[in-house]
């Protein structure tokens, strides 16, 4: 028996394929007031939310706990926020490193905090969820999974 996909053969027996292996990021999509947190990149002009990967020691910490650290990293230690639900999930290939990241974005509430941005972004803005309409241009040029993930985010 062969296995097909849209781009050909993938083997008569599935058995011997390899799997696929990802870095885990974990990001949340903070709300306040009707609106939404939003980052830009220090070194692109990509649309980035709060979050960032696992180290390796914190395969089985909580992932609540990784996105504590890396909140406090990326945001400022004195960021208070509460953690919902998985609001979306979407691929993205990462060619510095050479590898591919799985990104799990969390909803959050916001409860206050000053924001002291690291020096992994240059920016931030709360954006109207209601009126938002994700631009491709804000996005990577090799992000497309992402950007749809958003678009469908903000379709809803």
């Amino acid at each position: 028996m062969s296995l097909q996909d849209d781009k050909g053969d993938l083997g008569n027996n599935s058995m011997t394929n390899e799997f696929a292996s990802f870095q885990v990021s974990l990001k949340v999509m903070l709300h306040w007031e009707g609106k939404i947190l939003l980052l830009r990149k220090a070194d692109l002009e990509d649309i980035d939310l709060p979050g960032g990967r696992m180290n390796a020691q914190e395969q089985m910490t909580p992932f609540g706990d990784v996105l504590r650290r890396e909140i406090a990293e990326e945001l400022g230690e004195q960021i208070s926020y509460t953690l919902g639900k998985v609001g979306f999930v979407y691929r993205v290939r990462q060619k510095r490193y050479r590898t591919y990241y799985l990104v799990i974005v969390y909803e959050g509430d916001y409860l206050g905090g000053e924001i002291q941005l690291s020096d992994e972004h240059k920016r931030y803005e709360w954006i109207e969820k209601r009126t938002y309409h994700p631009n491709r241009k804000d996005f990577y040029a090799g992000d497309e999974e992402k950007y749809l993930a958003f678009q469908k985010y903000f379709e809803k």
